[in-house]
């Protein structure tokens, strides 16, 4: 407590930190996307007949995607132009980029389109690629 004291200004920028951490951990986890590795990937695709949706650009995509995967770009989620993976609005959507990071907004954007179940590929193509996965060019 002495140090909270001694030093007011870099215990609430401490404090600051920590409930801006907290808030967010939170909202991702009441969001209702949810982060997935590249083993449910197969699962929620064949069993539950999921898409994985890959918002790279496409240059990118040309490049080498995963197999059967659809590809959007973030405009398209953010403008409702999503007549691709429409009919997957019950299933399982699977969105990938090239890290797997700033998926968010996308997600929270399919949701609020009505896709109920949104997930997010942990790592993205990269992590895809360091586990041997292949990619297709068709």
């Amino acid at each position: 407590m002495e140090f909270f004291f001694n030093h007011p200004i870099l215990s609430l920028a401490w404090v600051a930190c920590l409930v801006a951490i907290i808030f967010t951990f939170v909202q991702d986890k009441l969001s209702g996307i949810n982060v997935i590795g590249n083993n449910m990937v197969g699962i929620l695709v064949n069993s539950q007949k999921g898409v994985i949706v890959d918002i790279r650009p496409i240059k990118d995509y040309s490049t080498g995607h995963i197999t059967g995967s659809v590809h959007l770009l973030t405009s398209d989620i953010k403008t409702n132009n999503v007549g691709k993976i429409e009919s997957y609005k019950d299933r399982p959507v699977i969105l990938v980029n090239a890290d797997g990071l700033n998926l968010f907004e996308a997600g929270k954007s399919l949701r609020k389109l009505g896709f109920n179940k949104v997930y997010i590929l942990k790592d993205g193509i990269a992590g895809w690629l360091t586990d041997n996965l292949i990619l297709v060019k068709k």
